[in-house]
């Protein structure tokens, strides 16, 4: 029999909500408290829903390793603990943008492709232009790659590792300067 607490939060509960990761591991090894890891609470939130909103995701990963979770419990609203995992990462800006810059790429590259097809069966005069405007497409979908890239990155990278959020926008950054060196360098020979 197990004992709660008047929110109906089980030991486990507590302890992801203290955020005591450190001992939790022992804690899981206790065939009694991998019992407790589908129980909800009153408002029918699991452990793992309670680390998930918390954005806890050592505790996450420690709750997974148990491999007793059942990822399609839902809580008094409805949501699994991966539904809330969506809509934490749907509000973040970074992700926002990634959809945006790999939309404008993906839209860029594919009417370059069409246009330069276009060219190879049309007139001369048009397959100028075209090159030209596919230059100008290019960049755009290289440019949209390129943030695309760093801020889906950014979006999963965790907060406390914020060192590499930083290094992978350096190194994205990097590219135009890349491109511009290497097409002075070739033109210099």
């Amino acid at each position: 029999m197990e004992l709660c607490d008047p929110t109906g939060q089980n030991a486990l509960h507590l302890v992801v909500l203290n955020n005591t990761t450190r001992n939790v591991r022992e804690f899981l090894r206790l065939q009694e408290m991998k019992e407790l890891v589908n129980e909800p609470n009153v408002e029918g939130d699991t452990p793992l829903h309670l680390a998930i909103n918390n954005e806890n995701y050592k505790m996450v990963r420690k709750l997974m390793a148990t491999e007793c979770v059942d990822l399609r419990t839902k809580n008094n609203k409805g949501l699994t603990a991966l539904d809330i995992c969506t809509a934490i990462l749907i509000e973040k800006l970074s992700l926002k943008v990634f959809v945006l810059a790999d939309s404008l790429a993906m839209c860029s590259s594919m009417t370059m492709v069409f246009l330069l097809i276009l060219a190879m069966v049309g007139d001369p005069a048009f397959l100028r232009s075209a090159i030209f405007y596919s230059k100008n497409l290019l960049n755009i979908a290289l440019f949209g790659t390129l943030v695309a890239f760093v801020t889906g990155l950014c979006t999963v990278i965790s907060p406390k590792s914020e060192w590499l959020a930083i290094i992978v926008v350096v190194i994205g950054s990097s590219v135009p300067f890349l491109i511009k060196f290497l097409h002075w360098k070739s033109s210099t020979l």
